[in-house]
């Protein structure tokens, strides 16, 4: 039945898509051409609720103090906001331990390798975007300031994002 369905267009199938999708081992059937697409699971991040651009400026500053060089930090005013960290932070990167990066240079590191992928495929699509955003957003899921390219590299190694599905108790607005 399946094969038939598959043969003559009205059944799509979405097969696993490899090592890094720990959760998508067995092929996904709909009747949806678009949610059988791979390509339409990729760049999901901002769609789930992790859009950096979002994170408040408050938060951003706490977590880029994490890693500000101690001599810059002791002729720092107390309160720094990210106006101030962009001109004038220096940063050891939490990761590798590079010092010296500028504001440029560096990413917001999630804390204990719980990235924003770990986070949704363990609880984050269960949740709707703004609890998503919220974690996102909050100071204590970060451990500091990353090396970007560091950071960046990490995120090849994490696992995919969870293809949302009601038998993993997805929440209905992601399937």
């Amino acid at each position: 039945m399946i094969a038939a369905g598959i043969k003559k267009g009205t059944l799509y199938e979405l097969k696993p898509r490899g090592g890094r999708d720990p959760f998508t081992t067995i092929s996904l059937y709909s009747f949806d051409s678009a949610k059988a697409n791979t390509s339409s699971y990729g760049n999901k991040r901002n769609d789930y609720g992790f859009n950096n651009a979002l994170i408040p400026a408050a938060t951003e500053s706490a977590v880029l103090d994490m890693g500000l060089d101690p001599a810059i930090a002791a002729t720092a005013p107390a309160k720094r906001t990210l106006a101030w960290h962009t001109r004038n932070g220096r940063y050891t990167c939490v990761r590798t331990g590079k010092t010296g990066l500028t504001y440029p240079q560096v990413s917001l590191g999630h804390q204990g390798g719980t990235g924003a992928s770990d986070y949704w495929n363990s609880q984050g699509h269960t949740q709707i975007k703004s609890q998503n955003q919220a974690w996102n957003n909050a100071i204590s899921t970060y451990w500091g300031p990353e090396d970007s390219a560091a950071s960046k590299g990490s995120g090849s190694a994490s696992a995919l994002y969870r293809i949302p599905a009601k038998f993993f108790g997805s929440n209905t607005i992601w399937l």
